[in-house]
Formats: structure tokens, sequence, C-alpha cells
């Protein structure tokens, strides 16, 4: 189960999905939302940027197939704005190719469609435990 109320870093715990698929990013923040956690989804990498910017989340989910900009691209620009931000990638693409440079951002978790939500649920409350870690550190 993931804590309701747990902050870590001065930092409510939320996590950003971008998928330009709307029913995959809707039932991602549905999940996310029904553990108490607060999630934000957009399809626009532009607007992922700018809400991390505002409010680093403590868990992006990226798509690799975006419109605007790829998902590895995505996953680089957000480790420069956090370097502690955990991010998972999707893809139902199965090329190994892609995992390897995902991999090389420095993702915690490389989820293909159709994703495993128990497993994303287990992702971040490993994010939250790793977060107040290092608050008490």
């Amino acid at each position: 189960m993931i804590e309701r109320s747990a902050t870590a870093r001065g930092r409510l715990h939320w996590v950003l999905v971008v998928d330009q698929d709307e029913s995959v990013a809707g039932s991602l923040v549905r999940r996310f939302q029904e553990r108490g956690l607060t999630a934000h989804a957009t399809a626009s990498c532009k607007e992922a940027l700018r809400l991390a910017s505002l409010r680093k989340p403590t868990l992006a989910i990226i798509d690799l197939m975006l419109r605007d900009m790829g998902g590895v691209e995505l996953a680089r620009r957000l480790r420069e704005l956090d370097p502690e931000l955990a991010m998972v990638v999707t893809t139902s693409d199965r090329r190994p190719a892609l995992e390897v440079e995902a991999r090389r951002v420095g993702i915690v978790h490389y989820a293909h469609k159709p994703l495993d939500l128990d497993r994303l649920d287990a992702v971040m409350t490993r994010a939250i435990h790793t977060l107040e870690r290092g608050d008490q550190g």
C-alpha cells in the first residue's frame, strides 16, 4: 500500500504521467489517485517539463513514443531538472536498443505495454521510501 500523506524533501508525493494514449494515461492517474496520491497526465512533453519545473514529481511515467519529443529525450530533460526523480519508461516496442538507450538515462523501470499496474505500485512505493531515506540522512 502506498502511504497517503507521506512527504519527503519538502514535497508531496505525486506522479507525472506522459502518454499520448488518453486511456492509458487516464487509467494510470486513476490508479494512483485510488492510492491517495496526486497524479497528473499530459500528452505534451513541453507541458510535462513545465509541470515538473513547478513542482517536482516523485515518479514520472513516460511513454517512449510521444508526438512532440521522444520519451528518452524527455527523461534526459527531467533528469536535469531533478537528479533524484524516479522514472519509468513505457512502450509497446520490444526492440532491445530502445531499452538500452532508456536505461542510460537512469530509469528505475522499463515497462512493456500492456502495463503491470501492481508492478508500478511497487515502483512508486520504492521511490517514496528512497526519498524518505535520503531525507533522514
